[in-house]
């Protein structure tokens, strides 16, 4: 099987909105970012309380800004299922050559 960009990397300790953005700046087109694994739309959820709060907000906050990215046509977003409620969730960097979609 022939991959169309290159694997994507295990998600990095910690990882933030701060490493996001840089690696939104940094990464060439067609790179890849696994930046949760899990069940993202319920672990960001506060009454779930599967995350101490403050790592709750953070996964939160990198997935609103990677929705944003998408939004924007920087990003295209994928999900790899490992099993029942087990999702990587990735980010692939666009070409860069689209218009960005105006925010409305």
């Amino acid at each position: 099987m022939t991959a169309l960009f290159p694997p994507p990397s295990p998600p990095p300790v910690g990882i933030d909105e701060n490493t996001v953005c840089d690696w939104l700046a940094d990464s060439m087109p067609g790179a890849a970012l696994i930046y949760y694994r899990g069940h993202l739309g319920h672990d960001r959820m506060p009454s779930t309380k599967v995350l101490p709060e403050h790592l709750r907000r953070q996964v939160a906050d990198v997935a609103s800004r990677i929705r944003l990215a998408a939004e924007d046509g920087r990003v295209f977003l994928l999900q790899q299922r490992h099993g029942a409620n087990d999702f990587s969730y990735l980010a692939i960097k666009a070409t860069g050559d689209s218009k960005r979609r105006s925010r409305r």
